[in-house]
């Protein structure tokens, strides 16, 4: 069986997103379209309606792009559970609420066990401070936590 991994909206956008001019973005683009091409088949990889939601925000040809990467990637269902832990880490974590989602994505792959989230977002979901605080609350509400990295920490084979 293979280690599951919840794919994160950051990491489709920067597959997806043409070349950046900027050195630190451009390099994030292309680890992430290395680890797509290479590295994702080692696992299976799984999104949400609220990474779908998401990718279909914005310009209408980079929309259709993002969703057509996705493709075949199973749906976690979102529940009441997936909803309340949601809240529950809305009001622990350092989430704004304009990125309230943040914490819904960090639900719905708590929730369905999975054993990596992948995502560039450093500010809300792949950092310390918060992966902390997550460990915290889910050994509180025993719950497993998911290893949460960036794509660059997950180039490698299982």
């Amino acid at each position: 069986m293979k280690p599951t991994v919840y794919i994160e909206t950051s990491v489709i956008s920067y597959y997806c997103s043409r070349p950046s001019n900027n050195v630190v973005i451009a390099g994030h683009q292309q680890t992430t379209y290395d680890w797509w091409e290479n590295y994702k088949d080692y696992y299976d990889c799984y999104i949400s309606n609220y990474v779908v939601t998401e990718i279909s925000r914005g310009d209408l040809y980079a929309s259709v792009k993002r969703l057509e990467s996705v493709q075949g990637l199973p749906l976690l269902p979102i529940s009441n559970e997936t909803d309340l832990l949601a809240n529950l880490y809305f009001t622990e974590l350092p989430i704004p609420e304009k990125s309230k989602v943040d914490a819904a994505h960090l639900a719905v792959a708590v929730h369905h066990n999975i054993d990596y989230i992948v995502s560039w977002n450093f500010k809300h979901i792949v950092n310390e401070h918060v992966r902390k605080l997550i460990e915290k609350i889910n050994l509180e509400n025993n719950l497993k936590t998911p290893r949460i990295l960036s794509p660059e920490e997950l180039m490698e084979k299982p």
